[in-house]
């Protein structure tokens, strides 16, 4: 039996799988992408487990071109707006364990339902650096406030 880590926040250290299955743990900081590209390179195979803590509207756009990113709400209430090839769409993630499968290389934000701070884990495989990268631009669209007929019925 291996040994138990100790306890971490997801949201200051996030997780790291290999191609074996291991989980690193990796603190989050200031420089984390590119820590990330001097430790993995390309990330080729890897799956990057994270925490995010919010209560605004994501102030830019994020996209993974190479693989499909589940985001799932552990508290709060909000919106997850995906820019897809027939216009925005948005995916409601109102209750604990709400979560969404965000397709590879559909750019993705969002936005809170309230100015509650909402708490989300999210896991990327096949994370590419460039991807990432990517989420420093700002929005280069706005994210526009859902009307009654706009939100999808739960």
């Amino acid at each position: 039996m291996s040994a138990v880590r100790s306890a971490s926040a997801l949201e200051h250290t996030f997780a790291v799988y290999d191609l074996q299955g291991r989980a690193t743990p990796i603190e989050y900081t200031a420089d984390f992408w590119q820590v990330l590209q001097r430790r993995y390179g390309d990330f080729a195979g890897r799956t990057l487990v994270s925490g995010f803590a919010f209560d605004r509207d994501w102030p830019n756009w994020e996209i993974h071109p190479h693989g499909d990113e589940l985001v799932c709400a552990l508290r709060g209430d909000f919106d997850l707006v995906l820019d897809e090839p027939q216009g925005l769409r948005r995916v409601r993630l109102a209750q604990p364990g709400d979560f969404a499968i965000v397709p590879r290389g559909t750019e993705a934000g969002g936005q809170p339902a309230s100015l509650d701070q909402v708490n989300l884990v999210c896991a990327d495989f096949d994370a590419t650096l460039p991807s990432t990268a990517n989420s420093a631009r700002p929005c280069a669209k706005p994210h526009p406030r859902p009307t009654a007929s706009a939100t999808p019925p739960r």
